[in-house]
């Protein structure tokens, strides 16, 4: 057997997992064979997970904070933000992507 990572499966960051909208696309993600690291980064993180939970990466973060966060660091393929908070939530962007160009 091979100990090398299928190509298939892609990694997802969700920010912002604790509201209606995050908690849906959490179960979502965790359910989904398409993904096979899932990151939920935010204030809270959600508790009592069941299905998928092998796959999922919870980090609480500081949003006062994000530079120290490591956002850059986790090199995701997807990345949902469902955390907003006004001008901060473009903040949240920001420090997901470098710019480029």
């Amino acid at each position: 057997s091979s100990t090398t990572p299928t190509m298939s499966g892609k990694s997802a960051l969700l920010i912002g997992a604790t509201g209606a909208t995050g908690q849906h696309v959490l179960r979502q993600l965790l359910a989904s064979k398409d993904f096979t690291r899932v990151g939920e980064y935010g204030r809270r993180v959600t508790e009592n997970i069941t299905e998928g939970k092998e796959k999922l990466e919870q980090k609480t973060i500081d949003f006062e904070k994000l530079e120290s966060a490591g956002l850059k660091e986790g090199k995701w393929d997807v990345v949902f933000i469902t955390y907003v908070a006004g001008a901060e939530s473009l903040t949240v962007v920001n420090e997901c992507f470098e710019r480029t160009g």
